[in-house]
């Protein structure tokens, strides 16, 4: 069961315990029970995987770091840094590697000075990255050009980053939009909104923004 129950939350970490239960052939209270047992002893977590741009980063690299006697301390360090999407031990010529992600180049580099002045660093081998071609949460492509974003679209992704499957009634609740709201896209192309009773957009009457905000219309007769 739990090989069948991470394959379907990988092709949609928001499928619902109903259709998780159709999908691997099981109860639904026995994939609940289980899909709450392994999130709570850590073997599952379930997050957004958001563009790095979405949230303000663009300057990436990958360091190797080389430090005298231990390397804990310097590990524990970087890894304490908010810039660091990853921190590891290895073996070999270099005692760590990370990546680090940040707003702009400038702050990059003032991030690598930083991490070369940790008493324990001898030598810090900067590789920054040009082209991200594969990467689990650095998809190699860039965003669209009218992609905008406010400050409540940030707030939902921050919240599915910590927990991918929280509820719509929970996210609305700490975002200040109706559960029905939340669901939706809000970022669409200049000119259209989705509509929730079939796929594909169509064009939007002026004057209507397009967002989260807006509420679904129902289908039916007028």
């Amino acid at each position: 069961m739990d090989d069948a129950l991470v394959a379907a939350l990988r092709a949609d970490g928001r499928m619902s315990v109903a259709d998780l239960a159709h999908r691997i052939g099981a109860s639904r209270s026995a994939v609940s029970a289980r899909l709450e047992q392994l999130k709570a002893d850590g073997s599952l977590n379930v997050v957004a995987a958001v563009h790095p741009e979405f949230l303000g980063l663009t300057a990436y690299a990958h360091l190797a770091i080389r430090t005298s006697g231990r390397s804990q301390a310097t590990t524990d360090a970087i890894a304490a840094l908010p810039a660091a999407a990853f921190v590891s031990a290895v073996s070999g010529e270099y005692q760590t590697v990370a990546e680090l992600r940040l707003p702009d180049s400038p702050e990059l580099y003032r991030t690598v000075a930083d991490i070369r002045g940790l008493s324990e660093v001898e030598q810090v081998n900067t590789l920054v990255y040009v082209d991200v071609v594969k990467g689990l949460f650095m998809p190699g492509r860039p965003l669209p050009p009218w992609l905008r974003l406010d400050d409540r679209d940030l707030a939902i992704m921050l919240r599915l980053q910590a927990d991918g499957r929280e509820s719509y009634a929970s996210i609305a609740g700490h975002v200040g939009l109706s559960p029905s709201a939340t669901p939706h896209p809000r970022a669409l192309p200049p000119g259209t909104r989705r509509h929730p009773d079939r796929a594909g957009a169509q064009p939007r009457p002026p004057g209507r923004r397009s967002g989260l905000r807006d509420r679904p219309q129902r289908a039916g007769r007028r």
